[in-house]
């Protein structure tokens, strides 16, 4: 028999192959839920306007735009499956897990449109002299994003975690009279 833990991560993987082909098969209005919100945050950040197109925002400004290759699915996909997976399902109830995986799940989407938006505004750096021929280098546009990606999903996974941790510990403690999740994990270990 399979324990509640697995039957979550085989959950949480299902529905991110799931997101992953929805958004493959989408259209760039399809993504409006998360395009629109990325266009907002990065006008505010910007103090510019967006032009909204079949492909997606235009920022003429800045010649910049939010389409469906910027929806970031990956960073979404993997912020996700990290949060989903500090759930501690063995010691909750069924209702009380689908709370906070649906909890994971928005607040990967939070994430996922303030890295849209900070990816916007570091775009328009542009550094002079010789930092202006290193970043003008396809690869190392890459290792920037890739880190960016990665500081975000590790400073979301320490404040994240914990919050997560904690509200699962108090929906654990709302168990009914007599239960002891101690015993009860000391048991399944036996």
């Amino acid at each position: 028999m399979i324990n509640k833990t697995a039957r979550w991560f085989l959950i949480t993987v299902m529905t991110a192959i799931a997101i992953k082909y929805l958004h493959a098969t989408s259209t760039t209005e399809d993504l409006m839920v998360i395009l629109w919100p990325a266009s907002a945050l990065t006008e505010w950040l910007l103090d510019t306007d967006s032009v909204l197109r079949e492909s997606g925002f235009y920022f003429a400004e800045i010649n910049r735009m939010i389409g469906k290759s910027a929806t970031a699915v990956h960073f979404f996909l993997v912020a996700f499956v990290i949060l989903s997976c500090t759930i501690p399902h063995h010691v909750l109830r069924t209702l009380q897990s689908l709370v906070l995986f649906s909890l994971s799940l928005f607040a990967a989407y939070i994430l996922t449109v303030i890295t849209i938006s900070l990816k916007m505004v570091l775009s328009l750096w542009e550094p002079s002299g010789t930092l202006y021929f290193l970043t003008n280098q396809p690869l190392l546009r890459d290792t920037v994003k890739v880190l960016v990606y990665l500081s975000i999903i590790t400073l979301a996974y320490h404040i994240v975690k914990p919050a997560v941790i904690w509200l699962g510990k108090k929906i654990a403690r709302s168990k009914p009279a007599g239960y002891n999740c101690a015993n009860h994990l000391s048991q399944r270990s036996l």
